[in-house]
């Protein structure tokens, strides 16, 4: 059998630029990964045998004991950027939460090359959630399960922030959540198989070919740390100086954070993927 298309040359090419992946850039690894291994394998089904073994590699290295050296950086990193934040903005809490269910975050990342792809942040080469999934989770929450356009006076939009022409930012604050604890390995693979070709618009019981796609999630039972912050002189300044309650405003963003987090966040939530439950809170006022 020629070298082109044997399974054994492939699986050592992954190897090669997927392993010791703690003292490497991840993404990077795997785009170098995905074109160099390409000649080893042949074009056939390409991208699922990569994902397969890839995925594969992902949950080998990011076994929890291996990366714990990232985890305390990132629980470094949150605690920093919580200090700073303390000081520009008027209330500022961290929200320790934990996975109930497995994550599957920002699906159609363009720099990672997989069909279902997950956040990555290449500097602190960890898996995140995107504080733009957080805010818009919580902003769904309220206007669409919870039904809620204001607390006091304030305007949920004023809050949040408008999109469209009449685009601006809000007075709530969301900051990226990162993992700093995790139990067994940080990344599980999953695994879904479709029927037919939707994209070619051909759906016919006696041709399908099911190919399994099969794609990174962030394991249950996961850690993150996030910051949230109210800056309370934007309120002002939208209400003309008028006075809120500032305790009753950190408890309404508290209480429905919690209930929108239960929810779930990121895809395939209707699944029961993304189920985040709060652990604890540390409060700056």
């Amino acid at each position: 059998m020629s070298r082109r298309g044997r399974p054994d040359n492939f699986e050592n090419c992954i190897n090669r630029f997927l392993s010791d992946l703690v003292n490497k850039n991840v993404v990077s690894s795997l785009v170098k990964a995905f074109i160099s291994c390409f000649s080893d394998v042949g074009k056939e089904n390409y991208i699922s045998i990569f994902e397969r073994y890839s995925v594969q590699k992902l949950y080998e290295e990011f076994k929890c004991e291996k990366i714990s050296g990232l985890l305390r950086r990132a629980s470094l990193y949150i605690d920093d950027l919580f200090k700073e934040v303390k000081n520009i903005f008027d209330a500022v809490f961290l929200i320790k939460m934990e996975l109930v269910s497995r994550l599957s975050i920002q699906t159609r990342d363009p720099m990672i090359p997989f069909d279902i792809s997950i956040a990555w942040d290449p500097i602190l080469n960890l898996p995140y959630i995107p504080s733009s999934s957080l805010k818009g989770v919580v902003r769904s929450y309220l206007l669409n399960i919870a039904k809620i356009n204001k607390i006091d006076d304030i305007s949920i939009y004023d809050l949040f922030g408008r999109g469209g022409r009449e685009s601006s930012i809000g007075a709530l604050v969301f900051f990226d959540a990162y993992p700093v604890a995790c139990m067994n390995s940080l990344i599980e693979p999953e695994v879904i198989t479709p029927h037919y070709k939707e994209a070619e618009r051909k759906i016919d019981e006696t041709s399908s070919s099911p190919v399994p796609i099969v794609f990174p999630t962030i394991a249950s039972g996961t850690i993150f740390n996030t910051i949230i912050a109210i800056d309370y002189s934007m309120l002002e300044t939208m209400y003309k100086n008028k006075s809120f309650d500032l305790r009753r405003l950190i408890d309404f963003v508290k209480e429905n954070v919690i209930k929108a987090l239960d929810v779930g966040v990121g895809a395939k939530t209707n699944l029961g993927y993304g189920r985040i439950r709060a652990m604890s809170q540390t409060e700056y006022v």
